[in-house]
């Protein structure tokens, strides 16, 4: 399969009590959840969940999917599928983020959001 690429762009917006916190943006191929770490997050677990907690993400080119928090509790991030001649990221992906004092266990998660990538 060719995909043709694209970016998807993440608006963050947790509660102004949240500022400097860290966000992470998390990924499942799983579907939703919850999963329970610190605070009920609507992803299923796994290996890619786990890497994506960790900074390693399932495509090459993503921007900011984890940062801190403005003064407002908001943050942004991307992750763009270049044109790619495979289909090994074919699927659909889970996406929800999380935000969690520094070195903390996650006191906030957003909802999961659905994302399809077709050939």
């Amino acid at each position: 399969s060719y995909l043709t690429g694209g970016t998807v762009e993440f608006s963050v917006d947790f509660p102004d009590s949240t500022s400097g916190y860290e966000y992470r943006i998390l990924v499942s191929p799983k579907g939703m959840g919850p999963s329970h770490f610190g605070v009920d997050i609507p992803l299923n677990g796994g290996q890619v969940t786990e890497n994506s907690y960790y900074g390693i993400y399932p495509v090459p080119t993503y921007s900011d999917m984890h940062g801190t928090l403005d003064a407002n509790g908001d943050g942004a991030a991307s992750i763009t599928l270049p044109p790619i001649f495979h289909s090994n990221i074919l699927g659909t992906y889970y996406f929800a983020a999380i935000a969690r004092p520094v070195a903390g266990v996650p006191e906030f998660s957003s909802i999961a959001v659905r994302i399809y990538v077709l050939p």
